[in-house]
């Protein structure tokens, strides 16, 4: 299946390959949001919030063909 990411703020440091404004990904069916991140070398103490289609969601949330996915940081303050 092919999704489209969008990796935000130092995120994109992590990355296994450059992704611009965005980029595909091509993974087995079933596959979920923990397996792609780990898939794309995110480090998953760092991923802050993960949208899907534009809402909020879960890591065990299997993926479909042509979903979007934007991964932001984990916003740290003081």
């Amino acid at each position: 299946m092919r999704l489209r990411i969008q990796v935000f703020g130092e995120l994109i440091e992590h990355l296994k390959s450059p992704a611009g404004d965005g980029m595909f990904l091509e993974l087995p069916e079933g596959t979920d949001i923990k397996t792609m991140l780990e898939r794309l070398g995110l480090p998953s103490g760092h991923v802050g919030v993960v949208l899907l289609n534009g809402k909020f969601s879960n890591r065990d949330v299997i993926l479909n063909h042509d979903d979007q996915v934007q991964i932001i940081p984990q916003l740290e303050g003081g």
